[in-house]
């Protein structure tokens, strides 16, 4: 191991970032991912967050790429190169954190980071709404 501290030595999550790649790695999000299954901590997260209030916020910065039902049919993710995720589909497969960690980070030109616009609490409820989209 390096010299530097465990923060240091993790690497910094970008919009292409592999987030699977780093397995028991600390992010700058306290998170570690540890497995592609359940976060023990999700249920203890998605408590507290209000999915009410993420519908209001999908409805605000969301709802036009990844459509009213989160198939990912908005108008505007009709006109972008990549298109937008099918959250109702995702939303069962893959756990809180990581729609956390995508929301935050941003995923890919098209899809930005919105940490700067939103704090860690609406960006929760934000994913409380969408792992409510399950299929």
């Amino acid at each position: 191991m390096s010299g530097g501290s465990q923060a240091e030595d993790a690497p910094k999550p970008g919009p292409r970032f592999d987030y699977y790649k780093m397995k028991d790695k600390p992010m700058r999000h306290g998170l570690v991912f540890q497995n592609h299954g359940q976060d023990k901590n999700d249920d203890l997260r998605l408590l507290a967050a209000s999915a009410t209030n993420g519908k209001k916020i999908y409805a605000q910065l969301c709802i036009q790429c990844h459509g009213p039902a989160g198939h990912g049919d908005g108008k505007v993710g009709e006109e972008l190169t990549i298109k937008p995720a099918d959250l109702s589909k995702l939303s069962s497969n893959f756990p809180a954190y990581h729609f956390f960690i995508q929301i935050s980070d941003g995923k890919t030109s098209d899809m930005p980071a919105w940490q700067d616009a939103l704090d860690t609490k609406e960006i929760w409820d934000l994913v409380a709404f969408i792992k409510s989209l399950k299929k």
